[in-house]
């Protein structure tokens, strides 16, 4: 028993994605950011169970991100909801047994009795349905302005509100129609499929790495704050800080209101004493350590730095090197 087919449709670079595995190994080979990652984390994401690799918005592909951005901002319009096909993403695998094997964990995903099919197909299914697919266009024009009138935040920040859980299925190989759902029937795949993946041993993948393209622009910055020409942006970026902060401190005084309160009332502090309030004291030499983010451009959408091929990525990290050298 094998797995002999992975198909995957708009999971970060494969849009429409097919590969047919040999019977021993199969070697996934190409040029940087060809999907060969996205097709590993494709299959963690899916298969997984596992909070930690829950599905972002950051693994939709780019078409799928414009197509949702142009709904709610109403360019593209909803079909009615008898031709409504919900968007998202999927992953196929098609799992091959023979008479050799022994079928007891699988029986409750045959879907046929023809002795010819043995074949077994999985459907991991991410999408977004009708009802919800309104209540996000419409959610998003009543609340935009809590979003800078920018769609592709509001749906970072709610993709999972709207779009919910993967929908696991056994489908029938001959009429994909017959199908059951694995979730309500509470059958686990837990014994019928072991998935587990190496990384590649290198700090620009870790994000918590502090040789992380991201962290190396915060050490960049502190060697290079005095020079000439990054004097001028420096003040900026404090005078930026200092007006950050005094709204930030408005908000938290909204924030902690009821705390503070029960702290004047409770905590023994008299009338002629201060009244506590709750501060913003950004720094900005502190800010930048673990608050940059290196984006990769693919198209006209930013990406995390992560999903940047090896090549580019210690190719970058290098240039970042050298320019600290230079620096001292």
């Amino acid at each position: 028993m094998k797995i002999s087919r992975i198909e995957i449709k708009n999971f970060r670079l494969l849009e429409n994605f097919k590969l047919d595995l040999e019977k021993e190994l199969s070697l996934v080979i190409g040029k940087n950011n060809t999907g060969k990652t996205s097709l590993l984390a494709a299959l963690e994401k899916f298969v997984s169970q596992n909070d930690k690799h829950k599905i972002t918005f950051d693994d939709f592909n780019v078409k799928l991100r414009e197509k949702l951005k142009n709904i709610v901002l109403g360019l593209e319009n909803i079909p009615a909801e008898r031709n409504y096909e919900p968007l998202g993403m999927e992953l196929r695998l098609v799992i091959e047994y023979n008479d050799l094997d022994n079928l007891g964990q699988v029986a409750q995903l045959i879907m046929s009795l023809d002795p010819d099919d043995n074949l077994i197909t999985l459907g991991f299914d991410y999408r977004i349905n009708y009802t919800n697919i309104i209540a996000m266009r419409d959610d998003y024009n009543t609340n935009k302005e809590n979003y800078d009138d920018d769609p592709l935040l509001f749906l970072a920040e709610n993709q999972q509100k709207y779009f919910g859980g993967i929908i696991r299925r056994s489908y029938s190989s001959i009429d994909p129609n017959m199908y059951t759902d694995l979730n309500k029937e509470k059958i686990s795949l837990d014994e019928v499929i072991s998935f587990r993946s190496i990384s590649a041993k290198r700090n620009v993948t870790n994000k918590e790495s502090d040789k992380t393209l991201s962290g190396q622009t915060a050490v960049i910055y502190k060697k290079t704050e005095e020079s000439e020409e990054q004097k001028e942006a420096v003040n900026l970026f404090k005078k930026t800080l200092r007006g950050t902060d005094k709204s930030l401190s408005s908000i938290y005084q909204t924030m902690f209101s009821k705390l503070l309160s029960s702290v004047e009332n409770f905590g023994g502090l008299s009338k002629a004493e201060t009244t506590l309030t709750i501060a913003s004291t950004l720094q900005h030499r502190e800010l930048l350590d673990g608050n940059t983010t290196v984006m990769y451009r693919h198209d006209i959408h930013d990406l995390p730095e992560h999903f940047n091929g090896l090549g580019y990525m210690n190719l970058i990290s290098m240039i970042f090197e050298i320019d600290l050298l230079r620096s001292r």
